[in-house]
């Protein structure tokens, strides 16, 4: 058990499933072995969060707020605009360093893991996936130089954060799909349609050349995050970078 302090009791309840349900799985964690490291009672709960499934939305809520804040930060030190896609990266690397400590994505692992979310954790998950594209769309357009509103490139549609092929801790039957959950939909997922992407264009289907670098970073950050399950984090994160950087310099012919 964990030591307590004298904080909220709804932080508390915040702190234990963050460090419990993302690191040993929100399927396979009871709701007794939150209360328990929590110092809490099934009351204090259901009446701070309404259910199980409440309270992982509020725990990965509270993570997006943290991790939007950090990648804020990277943007703002950023010098040019290829700095400021690869701010996805360097985010990345001051997040896990000072925030993260299980071996995969905690969006991609409830998503894979809840087959049937509630719309109240639904759309924390939406609303982080929709992060990452409106991000990475602007970070392109900025790139080509296309304003928003071209043609054929209002909404990158792409992968999330991750794509979890094997989470420890959570079981086969828990992480099995998260890579379609998050990435099936994304233009230019395969390596196929990714490959031939140049400056000369984007590749075919995928609209505007911003709508086409974006949706390849998108799959850049995806693969980054496979490789934290595999690699150590700071070199999986080096090589994502430096695919995430071959790819703008495709684009814009460096």
């Amino acid at each position: 058990m964990r030591k307590q302090t004298t904080k909220p009791v709804r932080e508390r309840l915040l702190d234990s499933a963050d460090a419990l349900l993302f690191i040993h799985g929100v399927i396979s964690t009871p709701v007794d072995r939150i209360l328990k490291d929590a110092q809490a009672s099934p009351p204090s709960l259901y009446s701070h969060f309404g259910s199980k499934e409440g309270l992982i939305a509020a725990a990965l809520r509270r993570r997006l707020h943290i991790w939007t804040d950090v990648w804020d930060a990277e943007i703002a030190a950023a010098d040019c605009p290829k700095d400021r896609a690869l701010a996805l990266w360097d985010a990345l690397t001051t997040y896990q360093g000072e925030h993260m400590t299980e071996r995969w994505c905690a969006f991609s692992g409830t998503a894979a893991a809840i087959e049937h979310p509630s719309a109240q954790l639904q759309a924390v998950l939406d609303e982080e996936t929709q992060l990452l594209r409106t991000r990475l769309l602007a970070a392109a357009r900025e790139i080509t130089g296309e304003a928003a509103g071209s043609e054929g490139a209002e909404e990158v549609s792409g992968a999330s954060s991750a794509q979890a092929d094997d989470v420890p801790g959570n079981g086969s039957e828990e992480v099995s799909g998260a890579s379609s959950a998050h990435a099936g939909d994304a233009p230019g997922s395969g390596s196929e349609e990714v490959s031939g992407t140049s400056a000369g264009g984007g590749a075919a289907g995928l609209g505007s050349r911003a709508e086409a670098l974006a949706s390849a970073l998108m799959v850049a950050y995806t693969g980054t995050m496979s490789l934290m399950l595999r690699e150590d984090y700071p070199t999986a994160i080096a090589e994502g970078r430096a695919s995430a950087e071959a790819l703008i310099d495709a684009f814009t012919g460096a």
